[in-house]
């Protein structure tokens, strides 16, 4: 049962990443907005519509429509009106925040559509495309750009432990960068020669290839985690790497490292790590028949840990469901887990909102509805609730254990 919390972007209604403070009274929804497209009635002398027209000549160019694009934040709470603390011109992007909220980093990535097609290809990366990294240490209030970040390096994601002091910047081509002063600096990792084989080889056929499938960094310990997916004689395999943190910045090799897990036949959703153990989201799929996302498609739920000669060996494989797409892994109190995300059918709706719980560590798996229209949505790892944004509104809801299958 959803209980409304407080009122929040009530004019907002994209779709986005919803962050909430410890306190519950405080919320940020991190999006990306695409200026209106509108048209305008033409009249004919006696007053009669004849036909209609962009009313801005941009409107009708769609690489102006594309440059038009902006990654934005809201911020809004309890008793607090809403207020647009961040905007850039950008296409896509992607955020980190402290639990308090107070120290948040967001990367951005912008293509100039109008410039991209009149200059050659190897000029592009540096004259038609912008990496900007952007940090906040008051909430969101104000952000300041990183200039220790040129606008030619691509990044996709940036993360850091909790001080926020120390992290790391995933880019694309499967390229990793790691600071130790807040982004001050980065120091760049050099990857295990088979990524980069594979890199150089340009097979793009899952457009699998230019990133990291999946990754995770645990904030406490400060290991770094990724899977890649490689194609082993015609056969799928996902290849877990664990790169251990180092002030050094000549330690800075995960070739010195051999990879600690292999799942074969499954593209590895999420990681998430508990001390030296690790939970792994999988999805067991047909790649020669490119199912994934299909109705057959199946999600499992996987435990590893390393041994007594300190070598990683899968513990568990549960299987949580069919023809379900689930996003990040999350670990509650009193061993709970929790995911978001979608049911795919043949029939209409043909995806339902869905979240599936563990009350067991992952032992057994329930499969609840979370409704429709939902914007965006977050879990409390302290509390166990579940918190959305729908309607103008932010609820949140307790995990309830009971039986659940759905059609």
């Amino acid at each position: 049962m959803w209980a409304t919390e407080f009122e929040f972007a009530k004019n907002n209604f994209n779709g986005g990443i919803l962050a909430i403070n410890a306190n519950k009274d405080k919320a940020l929804l991190f999006y990306i907005n695409q200026e209106k497209i509108e048209f305008v009635d033409i009249l004919n002398e006696k007053g009669e519509f004849i036909d209609s027209k962009y009313k801005e000549e941009w409107m009708r160019d769609n690489s102006q429509v594309l440059n038009r694009m902006t990654v934005e934040v809201l911020s809004g709470g309890k008793g607090k009106p809403d207020k647009l603390v961040f905007k850039e011109p950008a296409q896509t992007g992607q955020w980190w925040q402290s639990a308090d909220l107070n120290t948040i980093y967001i990367n951005t990535y912008f293509l100039d559509y109008v410039l991209v097609d009149t200059i050659p290809e190897q000029d592009q990366i540096r004259k038609a495309r912008r990496y900007k990294i952007f940090k906040s240490i008051d909430g969101g209030e104000t952000f300041t750009q990183l200039k220790s970040w040129p606008p030619f390096r691509q990044v996709k994601q940036v993360l850091f432990d909790e001080t926020g002091v120390y992290g790391y910047a995933i880019g694309e081509q499967k390229t990793l960068w790691r600071t130790s002063d807040a982004g001050k600096t980065w120091i760049q990792i050099h990857m295990p020669k088979q990524i980069v084989d594979q890199l150089n080889a340009m097979k793009y056929e899952f457009r699998m290839d230019e990133f990291f499938n999946s990754y995770h960094f645990d904030e406490k310990t400060k290991d770094f985690y990724f899977s890649n997916l490689f194609d082993h004689q015609g056969q799928y395999q996902s290849v877990v790497y664990k790169f251990p943190w180092s002030d050094d910045p000549k330690d800075n090799r995960i070739d010195q490292y051999s990879p600690i897990l292999t799942l074969p036949k499954s593209d590895i959703v999420d990681i998430n790590s508990e001390g030296e153990k690790l939970y792994v989201l999988g999805m067991v799929y047909d790649f020669e028949k490119k199912t994934y996302g299909h109705v057959d498609t199946e999600t499992t739920f996987l435990v590893a840990a390393p041994n007594e000669q300190n070598k990683y060996q899968w513990l568990e494989k549960v299987k949580i469901g069919n023809a379900l797409q689930l996003s990040k892994l999350y670990m509650g109190q009193n061993r709970v887990l929790y995911s978001s995300g979608f049911k795919n059918s043949n029939n209409y709706p043909y995806q339902r909102d869905i979240a599936a719980v563990s009350f067991d560590k992952g032992r057994s798996w329930q499969i609840d509805e979370e409704g429709n229209m939902i914007q965006a949505s977050t879990f409390d790892n302290k509390t166990n609730k579940v918190f959305i944004l729908k309607g103008g509104k932010v609820s949140s809801r307790e995990l309830t254990k009971f039986s659940s299958l759905l059609p």
